[in-house]
């Protein structure tokens, strides 16, 4: 080990001769709770850069040549002001970062109690252990390359509930909503919300029923819950607006809607924000 030292060392002393300093830019400026933001890392050739938020650590990716973005997630209850730092890294030695802080305001959280039947059928129909992982494994895919294209859309064409982040108590379940829901009759077709590759599929799991979760890339995923029918088998190529499934009522479901919810790096955020800040991102 001591003598890759000096190796190291000389590593050090090239890429710090070498490359310039770089920038970094936030959008937007003020973040809410349960929304995101972006941080881009411009003017620079360099590939490896650690993006810290609140002491938690984030992926970049190649945008073009000279520049790197990551779009970070804001944690439901998260507000206040952060601290952000961008970090060039060679292996395990720092050459060169920045600091700022961003702001982040409080979400207003919405409380909606859990009536009996809800509490019966989630008795009924526990959480089985094996099908988190395996919902959660395919929301946290990260893959390399951005493979949507313009702003995001609603998958199904109907009003949707802006009831993400409701909090839902009852006597023994307290969890927040992590998505929207969108209401319509059995059948209705669930289109792509964007361009991107099915990273899994799943038939009767008890929570989210009949379920697709679409990769997105860069850290960018999103899933749709509860449907009479899947029609994408995983690894399957899809473009925006690609039918990939019904509308139906399955899993923790008292009647037909489609729950659809966007991950930003693994945790999510409001898809009615993103569907917004979607398409200026994407410029």
């Amino acid at each position: 080990m001591l003598k890759n030292i000096p190796a190291a060392l000389l590593l050090v002393a090239v890429f710090s001769s070498q490359a310039h300093s770089f920038d970094i830019s936030v959008s937007p400026e003020m973040s809410r709770g349960g929304e995101g933001m972006l941080v881009r890392i411009t003017n620079t050739t360099y590939p490896n850069f650690a993006i810290i938020l609140n002491g938690k650590k984030y992926q970049s990716y190649e945008r073009n040549s000279n520049s790197r973005e990551a779009f970070i997630p804001m944690g439901i209850e998260t507000c206040g002001a952060l601290p952000l730092v961008v970090k060039r890294k060679l292996l395990f030695i720092t050459l060169e970062e920045k600091f700022r802080y961003v702001g982040c305001v409080a979400r207003i959280i919405r409380t909606s109690k859990l009536n009996s039947k809800d509490e019966t059928m989630r008795d009924t129909q526990r959480t089985v252990d094996k099908q988190q992982v395996l919902v959660i494994s395919a929301l946290n895919v990260k893959s390399k390359n951005k493979l949507w294209n313009g702003p995001f859309i609603l998958p199904v064409k109907s009003r949707s509930t802006p009831n993400f982040a409701q909090k839902r108590e009852g006597k023994t379940y307290s969890y927040f909503h992590k998505g929207i829901d969108l209401g319509g009759k059995s059948g209705t077709p669930v289109r792509a919300a964007n361009d991107g590759v099915v990273a899994f599929t799943g038939e009767c799991f008890n929570v989210y029923g009949n379920l697709v979760i679409l990769d997105h890339g860069q850290g960018v995923t999103s899933c749709y819950f509860h449907m009479k029918k899947v029609l994408k088998k995983t690894g399957d190529k899809v473009s925006k607006n690609d039918l990939i499934g019904l509308l139906g009522s399955t899993g923790w479901s008292t009647g037909p809607h489609l729950h659809f919810g966007v991950y930003l790096q693994g945790e999510a955020v409001d898809p009615l924000w993103w569907i917004k800040f979607s398409g200026n991102a994407f410029e």
